[in-house]
């Protein structure tokens, strides 16, 4: 898996107890570190709608207009929460097709989001290192 990799999480456990749909996307390749993933909302929820990084919001996103990267609604990435996912459960939740691929986004579109999110305050110290790492190797 490459970083961009836009994944469609097939059983995602929403605040009301029940399971739905929600995009993820994985900002490095997984190699060195687990993948460093973050969600994609379409709800607004006070956020901008100004294309790109908006790390200064109350909950940091970088916006991704409609039509964007096969997104059929204005989405947020949402950069306010980073999960690590260990490369073979992420591999055996494809296999269970729990996580469906989506897209692979644009090296320099995935650049410009983890630009981004090594700017906002909930990274950690060892993430940014591993997202540098990323921004180094793309090509």
């Amino acid at each position: 898996m490459t970083p961009g990799t836009l994944l469609l999480n097939k059983d995602f456990p929403k605040h009301d107890g029940s399971i739905g749909n929600k995009f993820l996307l994985v900002l490095n390749d997984g190699t060195v570190f687990p993948y460093i993933t973050v969600l994609i909302t379409s709800k607004q929820k006070n956020r901008g709608t100004v294309f790109g990084c908006q790390s200064s919001d109350r909950f940091p996103n970088f916006f991704l207009p409609k039509g964007c990267c096969y997104l059929d609604l204005n989405s947020w990435v949402q950069l306010e929460e980073y999960k690590e996912i260990e490369q073979g459960l992420m591999s055996q939740r494809q296999l269970e097709n729990k996580l469906k691929l989506i897209c692979t986004l644009s090296d320099d579109l995935i650049a410009a989001i983890v630009n981004c999110a090594i700017s906002t305050p909930d990274i950690s110290g060892n993430q940014i290192n591993e997202l540098r790492r990323t921004l180094a190797n793309l090509p």
